[in-house]
């Protein structure tokens, strides 16, 4: 693939990318987190955890401090698992987040 990447914008915080390709002749941007100051209730939001139906990580998280201790209760309360892939990309991310919040990594 042709293209190229240029550094956008660095600081203590973030570095941002921004990478042209010729042959799709699209551009995409990536950000690298460079520590752990982010709020992680802001990283909650932002980040997907079901991509077909863009169901942020702070609605699964929400659904299991409500009571669903299972992937199928997390999907019947968030309508993750409904897309396209059928669950099969977040199916194990939720299974994770739900055996994270049982061992106490988050709350």
């Amino acid at each position: 693939m042709n293209g190229y990447e240029t550094e956008l914008q660095e600081d203590e915080h973030y570095m941002m990318y921004c990478h042209w390709s010729d042959d799709l002749g699209i551009i995409q941007v990536r950000s690298d987190i460079m520590d752990n100051q982010i709020d992680p209730r802001i990283m909650d939001n932002i980040t997907k955890t079901c991509i077909c139906r863009a169901i942020p990580r702070s609605k699964i998280k929400d659904a299991i401090r409500k009571g669903a201790d299972s992937v199928v209760k997390v999907n019947e309360v968030t309508g993750s698992g409904s897309g396209e892939c059928r669950g099969r990309r977040c199916g194990l991310k939720i299974k994770a987040l739900i055996d994270g919040y049982k061992s106490g990594e988050w709350e």
